[in-house]
């Protein structure tokens, strides 16, 4: 399992999710399963954009990932393992 912290960012609502190890996230393969689980996904080459129930989610091929919409870390804790688990 891939190692990471949840970071909230400074008066947003926003949470930013970052690998404490080097990866490379397979974006093809991240958005099929975000559009399997009924998020609207779409890979943008450099990033991969989804949202569903009013959060917003962006993962980066470095493997970073920003939520938007929540401030609930067990929340961004739950996407994080899921989008990870994948590569």
């Amino acid at each position: 399992m891939i190692k990471y912290k949840v970071v909230q960012l400074c008066q947003q609502d926003a949470l930013s999710i970052i690998p404490t190890e080097r990866i490379a996230i397979d974006m093809e393969k991240t958005a099929e399963h975000l559009i399997k689980n009924e998020f609207s996904a779409e890979n943008e080459g450099v990033m991969v954009t989804a949202s569903k129930d009013g959060i917003g989610i962006s993962i980066y091929k470095n493997g970073r990932i920003l939520i938007s919409g929540t401030t609930s870390k067990e929340k961004a804790d739950e996407i994080g393992r899921d989008i990870y688990s994948i590569q």
